[in-house]
């Protein structure tokens, strides 16, 4: 619902807007919601790196992300070789490592998927 009485006078010149919130709705307090909200990402990535304990994956959108290699044992335990010997899946929706035959999605990385936690559970 608009407001007639808000009008932009100065068209090239930065304004801002304040609003306030009534009747919060706690999105992330519930683990169904952020399942759907991380569900529909579209989180693609465009190169990886690793230093002796992450692995760094560099987005499209320009972010990037930092992950324990200890999260990953198979990936924890690879030589350099085998961790510089990847592929990208599809526009960068995940990351296959030829030569360890292991496949990790970019959306897993953003909820905090461990195969550690995993294997535990």
């Amino acid at each position: 619902m608009g407001r007639s009485r808000y009008k932009i006078y100065e068209p090239t010149h930065p304004h801002f807007v304040t609003c306030t919130i009534l009747n919060w709705l706690p999105v992330f307090t519930r683990k169904e919601s952020v399942e759907i909200l991380i569900q529909n990402l579209k989180l693609y990535a465009y190169d990886v790196k690793f230093n002796e304990d992450e692995l760094i994956v560099f987005l499209k959108d320009g972010r990037s992300l930092n992950v324990p290699l200890v999260w990953y044992p198979l990936l924890e335990n690879a030589t350099k070789e085998e961790l510089e010997n990847y592929e990208l899946l599809g526009d960068g929706e995940g990351i296959h490592w030829i030569d360890l035959d292991e496949d990790l999605s970019i959306n897993g990385f953003f909820q905090g998927i461990s195969l550690r936690q995993k294997s535990v559970a």
